[in-house]
């Protein structure tokens, strides 16, 4: 930053400078939240010292993330910084005359696809270093910033309701705020720099011939190739024209529809494509009866989910993320909607549960949960009360042995080691079979378990064929649309769960030692038989069932 840092004190002679430094390396594992608590409380504390008339914020890359957060925190919106103690609104923010950033990562940075501008060693590289330093654990600060990550999607869910409501900010309107990338940046993708969903009103201007270094690192002023020449001149326009007289690009504006004023997420789950989904929606859509009137059924997908990667917790964060990141977008994309809704079977409850622990701007009024693999201590009552969640229906199943036996062996080793998190490796569960310790238990019962539903694990969402499936997406439809909690008792035919799977889930630990003892057994086997070659292949082939089926 070096070079910016020059160019800004030749621009202003008489301004004060304030660079704050952090470890900033591939593999550092700094926490975001704690650098832009830093940056903000440094600006404040030199404005309390100075009482400046005019501040102006500069940031590159991450910088950019991380000085962006620190100014909606100086705004008063921070849900995610209560950890480290909230400061409430500051005054130093109505003096922020500009905020220019420098091919920041404002999306988050991802791989996935590769960006157009990196190269294919360049990506390989990443790709295996990406792989790495998760096994390492390292990196942690960069992981931090990616696509979707808590740091960067509760970042630009509280930019959007900034921008879009001026009683967040006390009336005052965000600061002019411009965006420079490089039309050669071979670290971050185009649409992950310009992000359209939290850019209300923000300038893009691109910079030819300028990779994502260079934008911040070659500046010199008497370069002779023009290049390095129009580079200075555009961050120089950034830091001191006013806002007509700055080259913008001609970027397609976000198409908002004010009609829809509610959302209901559909979340399908794992070895599902979701059909059952998409017919929840056709249900919604074409019958009138519902009170449909500025409600929009959003079903998204994030493909063939098979087992294997389910039982590992980055695998299944992955989906989290890509959740939250179209949250972000339908947010900014319906700037009337007052309320999301979410239905969920299996792998989706687990969507839901694991962004409400993890992103603290999340809001969702009704939850419908079916083969919920969340754990059954979920600590529904503290979302409730802090106004994070209306309402949660969660069906019981009587046969749902998956459910039984194999999320809830993850409950039963936090049991053991009397773990009463919801995050991390044992953030699994069997509500979808034992139903939540908070059912019956909230404010005017909100979190309500629907014991028990006769069928397997899919039960809850099984909704073609005989009268009574219709009966029961009719009746889920209400719920989600308009609260009637009523015709829900249609789920309600049995007493009790299946005997014998209920002792089969408390003994599932015998289950996973049995499956292991069988893979082990045949493995000693083909080794005996066929050789040490042979065995590495029986594992390859079992590895890709489980990331099969």
């Amino acid at each position: 930053m070096a070079p910016v840092v020059d160019l800004a004190r030749e621009l202003y002679p008489d301004a004060d400078s304030l660079v704050t430094t952090y470890h900033a390396t591939l593999l550092s594992n700094d926490d975001p939240l704690r650098v832009a608590n830093e940056i903000e409380i440094n600006i404040h504390d030199a404005f309390e010292a100075h009482a400046y008339e005019h501040i102006i914020l500069i940031g590159h890359s991450m910088g950019g993330m991380l000085m962006r957060k620190a100014l909606v925190w100086g705004y008063g919106v921070e849900e995610d910084r209560a950890a480290l103690g909230r400061k409430g609104p500051r005054a130093w923010v109505g003096k922020v005359d500009r905020f220019v950033s420098l091919a920041s990562i404002n999306r988050g940075w991802s791989i996935d696809p590769k960006p157009d501008q990196m190269s294919v060693s360049k990506y390989l590289l990443a790709f295996m270093l990406q792989r790495a330093a998760r096994l390492l654990g390292v990196g942690r600060l960069l992981f931090a910033l990616e696509r979707g990550a808590p740091f960067v999607a509760d970042l630009r869910v509280q930019w959007i309701r900034l921008a879009r409501n001026p009683q967040l900010s006390g009336g005052q309107p965000l600061p002019k705020t411009i965006h420079l990338l490089g039309d050669v940046d071979d670290v971050v993708s185009r649409d992950d720099s310009c992000d359209l969903a939290a850019a209300k009103d923000v300038l893009f201007v691109t910079v030819p011939n300028t990779n994502h270094g260079e934008i911040a690192t070659n500046l010199k002023q008497d370069a002779p190739d023009p290049a390095s020449q129009r580079r200075v001149r555009l961050i120089k326009l950034a830091l001191t024209a006013d806002r007509e007289d700055i080259p913008a690009d001609r970027t397609p504006a976000l198409e908002e529809d004010f009609r829809v004023k509610r959302i209901v997420y559909v979340m399908h789950g794992i070895r599902d494509q979701g059909t059952w989904a998409e017919r929840f929606r056709d249900a919604v859509e074409r019958d009138p009866r519902h009170g449909l009137e500025g409600v929009r059924v959003v079903p998204p997908k994030y493909g063939f989910f098979p087992m294997g990667p389910f039982l590992l917790y980055w695998d299944r964060q992955r989906n989290v993320r890509k959740f939250m990141d179209d949250y972000t977008e339908n947010l900014a994309r319906y700037p009337d909607a007052y309320e999301f809704d979410f239905i969920g079977h299996s792998n989706g409850t687990y969507i839901l549960a694991s962004a409400l622990q993890h992103y603290r701007t999340l809001v969702v009024g009704r939850v419908y949960f079916a083969g919920s693999v969340v754990p059954k201590r979920y600590p529904w009552d503290n979302l409730i009360d802090a106004g994070r969640v209306k309402d949660v229906v969660n069906i019981v199943a009587t046969n749902d042995w998956v459910v039984a036996l194999f999320p809830r062996f993850f409950e039963q080793i936090a049991e053991w080691v009397r773990s009463e998190r919801c995050t991390g490796l044992l953030d699994l569960g069997s509500s979808g079979f034992r139903g939540f310790d908070a059912s019956g238990k909230t404010a005017e019962h909100r979190v309500r378990d629907l014991k028990f539903a006769v069928g397997p694990h899919g039960v809850g969402v099984t909704f073609n064929g005989s009268e009574n499936r219709e009966r029961r997406l009719a009746a889920v439809i209400r719920y989600a649309i308009l609260g009637d909690q009523t015709e829900l008792n249609a789920f309600k035919d049995a007493d009790s769960e299946a005997r014998w799977l209920n002792v089969a889930s408390n003994l599932c630990w015998l289950v996973w030692v049995g499956l292991a003892g069988v893979l082990s057994c045949g493995g000693y086997f083909v080794c005996q038989i066929f050789g040490f070659g042979a065995l590495v292949a029986y594992f390859v082939v079992i590895l890709l069932l489980l990331n099969s089926v």
